[in-house]
């Protein structure tokens, strides 16, 4: 089995984990339906990208060469202009939101993206040109990773090095401004997508020197305090004097959960650790409630026949907003929870469009392993991949083209694969 797809299955297998320790219980009678419907989706995921996959090698070569000389230094020109037009993005999202939007962020985070949520829901329209030129270019540090982690003998150890702080300087500011994590998440998953590719075309798994370990752990530490910082902003704002195992009870009553006891008895016991263990199952409650947000909907699917579709979402709204489509409407009777993607494609269609979602990720997914398998890769091929990888990672937490950045980093893998057309990849 393709390295792809054992990672799919060990995603899957950790979020059932968390599932079953995560302090919560589902109010519905429909788990055991949610949970025999992921599984199908898992199943059959698998095996139609197997056949897919074992259909093209048989019946497609996949050993084409192009004729022409790779430049040299195209992977630090890719890298340059990258990170340029990640940095032009940045400033002009800077610019949208504090100098047009005035949107204050001197105090507490959530505060500051409830205004901005808040502006833009009483909003026709977008807010700038610079809001537009910020969101299609902000992301560009994701294209940043393709000749880091593809192509690394390219580039010296002091520029992966400096590329490696600038990218986390870019997610964390983006993420910031948003005052969001979705962004962190994306950026980790394409990251790991880029590195499924590295497996799959028979590279080895990166060796890394202790220095680079430690730089590596703490930045992990930093992302994690931010995520926690996060939780903890949105407490105050929403729920101030509130304790956290109260607030971790209120935020799971509104994801439709029951929460167990215990939480609440070691943080009087002990506050400061209480606390920080509250909001620490708060996060692995929010990462695995969409199996709960699926069985919620099982339960009352009868009363909500007539809800908004949910898959595409956030492209409808941004096609909406540049006047494409008319108004969208996304207040669907659990609006501001996420499905996982079995899920969505439920809610949207029953069974059939299930079944046909499933089918479709599954050829999509053989499509994508063997052309990761192929001697050569262009940038508009890795970006389809890895596009593929990111959905399929992410399917057991939501359907990924609905996070508000991953049409702009589609968008921007276009652009880069036509401004670097000569760009390529190779065994």
């Amino acid at each position: 089995m393709s390295y792809s797809l054992r990672a799919f299955v060990g995603i899957w297998l950790l979020y059932f984990f968390l599932v079953a320790v995560a302090p919560a219980y589902s109010l519905t009678s429909e788990m055991h339906q949610a949970v025999m419907l992921d599984i199908l989706f898992v199943v059959l995921t698998l095996l139609v990208a197997v056949l897919t996959h074992h259909f093209l090698e048989k019946n497609i070569r996949n050993d084409h060469t192009q004729r022409y000389a790779i430049p040299t230094g195209i992977s630090r020109s890719i890298l340059k202009v990258s990170i340029l037009l990640a940095l032009l993005g940045l400033l002009a999202l800077m610019f949208d939101k504090i100098q047009i939007q005035h949107i204050d962020y001197s105090g507490e985070l959530a505060r500051a993206r409830e205004e901005w949520r808040e502006l833009g829901e009483g909003r026709e329209g977008v807010s700038s040109m610079y809001s537009v030129m910020g969101y299609a270019f902000s992301t560009c540090f994701v294209v940043t990773l393709v000749p880091i982690m593809l192509k690394p003998a390219s580039l010296s150890h002091a520029r992966i090095g400096i590329t490696l702080c600038s990218l986390f300087l870019f997610v964390m500011l983006n993420s910031i401004l948003t005052g969001g994590r979705t962004i962190i998440l994306l950026a980790l998953t394409f990251a790991f997508a880029f590195y499924a590719m590295r497996l799959e075309r028979g590279g080895k798994a990166y060796t890394l020197s202790p220095r680079t370990k430690t730089g590596l752990m703490v930045l992990g530490a930093l992302m994690t305090m931010y995520i926690f910082y996060v939780f903890m902003s949105r407490a105050s704002a929403t729920h101030d004097g509130v304790s956290a195992s109260e607030y971790m009870e209120g935020m799971q009553e509104y994801m439709g959960l029951g929460t167990l006891a215990w939480p609440a008895k070691l943080e009087s016991a002990f506050p400061i650790l209480g606390s920080i263990v509250a909001f620490g199952m708060l996060i692995i409650t929010y990462l695995c409630h969409s199996i709960f947000i699926f069985a919620e909907y099982l339960q009352h699917q009868a009363e909500y026949n007539g809800d908004p579709l949910i898959l595409f979402n956030h492209l409808r709204t941004l096609l909406s907003k540049v006047g494409i489509l008319g108004p969208q409407s996304t207040d669907w009777f659990l609006a501001g929870r996420f499905p996982s993607l079995p899920g969505a494609l439920f809610h949207d269609g029953g069974y059939f469009l299930l079944c046909a979602g499933t089918l479709l990720l599954g050829g999509l997914t053989g499509c994508a392993n063997f052309f990761a398998r192929a001697k050569e890769m262009s940038l508009l091929r890795i970006g389809f991949i890895s596009s593929v990888y990111t959905v399929l990672f992410l399917s057991p937490l939501l359907f990924a083209p609905d996070l508000m950045s991953f049409p702009f980093i589609a968008f921007e893998f276009v652009m880069f694969g036509i401004l670097f057309s000569k760009f390529r990849i190779t065994k």
